[in-house]
Protein backbone atom coordinates (compact mmCIF):
# COMPACT_ATOMS: atom_id res chain seq x y z
CA UNK A 1 0.00 0.00 0.00
CA UNK A 2 1.02 3.62 -0.37
CA UNK A 3 -0.22 4.69 3.05
CA UNK A 4 2.03 4.98 6.07
CA UNK A 5 1.65 2.07 8.47
CA UNK A 6 3.30 2.42 11.85
CA UNK A 7 2.56 -1.08 13.23
CA UNK A 8 5.70 -2.42 14.88
CA UNK A 9 7.68 0.84 14.53
CA UNK A 10 8.92 2.87 17.46
CA UNK A 11 10.60 6.28 17.15
CA UNK A 12 13.90 6.23 19.05
CA UNK A 13 15.16 8.79 21.57
CA UNK A 14 17.92 10.06 19.23
CA UNK A 15 15.39 11.50 16.73
CA UNK A 16 15.95 15.18 15.93
CA UNK A 17 15.23 17.66 13.09
CA UNK A 18 17.91 16.11 10.86
CA UNK A 19 17.70 12.36 11.56
CA UNK A 20 15.04 9.89 12.57
CA UNK A 21 15.89 6.86 14.71
CA UNK A 22 13.47 3.97 14.18
CA UNK A 23 13.16 0.63 15.96
CA UNK A 24 11.24 -2.13 14.20
CA UNK A 25 9.81 -5.39 15.49
CA UNK A 26 9.43 -6.84 11.96
CA UNK A 27 11.54 -7.14 8.80
CA UNK A 28 9.75 -4.94 6.26
CA UNK A 29 10.74 -1.86 4.31
CA UNK A 30 10.08 1.43 6.04
CA UNK A 31 11.19 5.03 5.66
CA UNK A 32 10.68 8.45 7.10
CA UNK A 33 11.29 11.96 5.97
CA UNK A 34 10.25 15.54 6.33
CA UNK A 35 9.69 18.50 4.09
CA UNK A 36 11.18 21.92 4.71
CA UNK A 37 8.54 24.50 3.95
CA UNK A 38 9.68 27.70 2.24
CA UNK A 39 9.74 30.93 4.14
CA UNK A 40 6.62 33.05 3.63
CA UNK A 41 7.11 36.04 1.33
CA UNK A 42 7.13 39.40 3.04
CA UNK A 43 5.20 41.39 0.43
CA UNK A 44 5.64 44.69 2.28
CA UNK A 45 9.41 44.32 1.99
CA UNK A 46 9.20 43.25 -1.66
CA UNK A 47 7.13 46.27 -2.72
CA UNK A 48 9.15 48.66 -0.55
CA UNK A 49 12.35 47.58 -2.35
CA UNK A 50 11.02 47.25 -5.89
CA UNK A 51 12.60 50.41 -7.30
CA UNK A 52 14.39 50.30 -10.65
CA UNK A 53 17.83 51.35 -9.38
CA UNK A 54 18.12 48.36 -7.03
CA UNK A 55 16.71 45.79 -9.50
CA UNK A 56 17.99 46.84 -12.92
CA UNK A 57 18.75 43.30 -14.07
CA UNK A 58 15.30 42.00 -13.21
CA UNK A 59 13.48 44.90 -14.82
CA UNK A 60 15.64 44.83 -17.97
CA UNK A 61 15.10 41.07 -18.30
CA UNK A 62 11.33 41.50 -18.03
CA UNK A 63 11.37 44.38 -20.55
CA UNK A 64 13.50 42.37 -23.02
CA UNK A 65 11.25 39.31 -22.73
CA UNK A 66 8.15 41.47 -23.30
CA UNK A 67 9.71 43.20 -26.33
CA UNK A 68 10.74 39.87 -27.85
CA UNK A 69 7.24 38.53 -27.17
CA UNK A 70 5.60 41.51 -28.92
CA UNK A 71 7.97 41.18 -31.90
CA UNK A 72 7.11 37.47 -32.18
CA UNK A 73 3.38 38.27 -32.03
CA UNK A 74 3.72 40.84 -34.83
CA UNK A 75 5.85 38.47 -36.95
CA UNK A 76 3.37 35.62 -36.40
CA UNK A 77 0.46 37.83 -37.42
CA UNK A 78 2.33 38.89 -40.57
CA UNK A 79 3.01 35.25 -41.46
CA UNK A 80 -0.64 34.34 -40.77
CA UNK A 81 -1.79 37.04 -43.21
CA UNK A 82 0.63 35.68 -45.82
CA UNK A 83 -0.75 32.17 -45.29
CA UNK A 84 -4.34 33.39 -45.65
CA UNK A 85 -3.42 34.86 -49.04
CA UNK A 86 -2.37 31.37 -50.15
CA UNK A 87 -5.70 29.80 -49.23
CA UNK A 88 -8.55 29.26 -51.62
CA UNK A 89 -9.26 27.89 -55.05
CA UNK A 90 -8.51 29.99 -58.13
CA UNK A 91 -10.61 29.69 -61.29
CA UNK A 92 -8.52 29.50 -64.44
CA UNK A 93 -8.62 32.76 -66.41
CA UNK A 94 -9.75 31.04 -69.63
CA UNK A 95 -12.88 29.43 -68.10
CA UNK A 96 -16.15 30.26 -69.87
CA UNK A 97 -19.53 30.83 -68.22
CA UNK A 98 -21.15 28.43 -70.66
CA UNK A 99 -18.94 25.50 -69.57
CA UNK A 100 -20.82 22.66 -67.84
CA UNK A 101 -18.15 20.50 -66.21
CA UNK A 102 -15.77 21.63 -63.50
CA UNK A 103 -12.58 19.97 -62.29
CA UNK A 104 -10.40 20.86 -59.37
CA UNK A 105 -6.68 20.66 -60.10
CA UNK A 106 -4.32 20.67 -57.12
CA UNK A 107 -0.61 21.23 -57.73
CA UNK A 108 1.91 20.39 -55.01
CA UNK A 109 5.28 22.10 -55.40
CA UNK A 110 8.22 20.30 -53.80
CA UNK A 111 10.37 21.41 -50.88
CA UNK A 112 13.72 21.10 -52.64
CA UNK A 113 15.86 24.14 -53.32
CA UNK A 114 14.69 25.97 -56.49
CA UNK A 115 11.53 23.81 -56.65
CA UNK A 116 9.30 26.84 -57.28
CA UNK A 117 8.97 28.85 -60.46
CA UNK A 118 7.78 32.25 -61.64
CA UNK A 119 7.22 30.93 -65.17
CA UNK A 120 3.84 30.77 -66.86
CA UNK A 121 2.74 27.15 -66.79
CA UNK A 122 0.51 25.80 -69.57
CA UNK A 123 -1.08 22.37 -69.86
CA UNK A 124 -3.33 20.22 -72.02
CA UNK A 125 -5.72 17.80 -70.34
CA UNK A 126 -6.68 14.82 -72.42
CA UNK A 127 -9.12 12.03 -71.72
CA UNK A 128 -10.80 9.12 -73.52
CA UNK A 129 -13.40 11.28 -75.25
CA UNK A 130 -11.77 14.66 -75.78
CA UNK A 131 -8.78 16.94 -75.24
CA UNK A 132 -8.77 20.50 -73.98
CA UNK A 133 -7.04 23.32 -75.76
CA UNK A 134 -3.89 24.76 -74.16
CA UNK A 135 -4.84 26.07 -70.70
CA UNK A 136 -2.85 28.40 -68.46
CA UNK A 137 -2.39 28.32 -64.69
CA UNK A 138 -2.62 31.90 -63.40
CA UNK A 139 -3.68 33.79 -60.30
CA UNK A 140 -3.84 37.60 -60.46
CA UNK A 141 -3.80 38.00 -56.65
CA UNK A 142 -0.86 35.87 -55.52
CA UNK A 143 2.33 34.16 -56.62
CA UNK A 144 1.73 30.51 -57.57
CA UNK A 145 4.04 27.49 -57.74
CA UNK A 146 6.23 28.64 -54.88
CA UNK A 147 8.54 26.20 -53.15
CA UNK A 148 6.54 23.99 -50.76
CA UNK A 149 3.24 25.46 -51.95
CA UNK A 150 -0.12 23.86 -52.61
CA UNK A 151 -2.11 25.60 -55.34
CA UNK A 152 -5.70 24.70 -56.21
CA UNK A 153 -7.46 25.68 -59.44
CA UNK A 154 -10.93 25.18 -60.91
CA UNK A 155 -10.97 24.28 -64.59
CA UNK A 156 -14.25 24.52 -66.51
CA UNK A 157 -14.80 22.56 -69.73
CA UNK A 158 -17.76 22.33 -72.15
Amino acid sequence: TTQWNSDGLIVGPLTNHYETQCFSTHLTTFASGFRVLPEPINWKYVFANADFTRNKTIYLTIICVCVIYIILILFSRYKDKKDIEKLGVTPLPDNHKSDKYFYQIIVFTGQRKYAGTKSKVHFVLSGDSDTTHVRTFADPHRQIFQRGGIDAFIMAVP
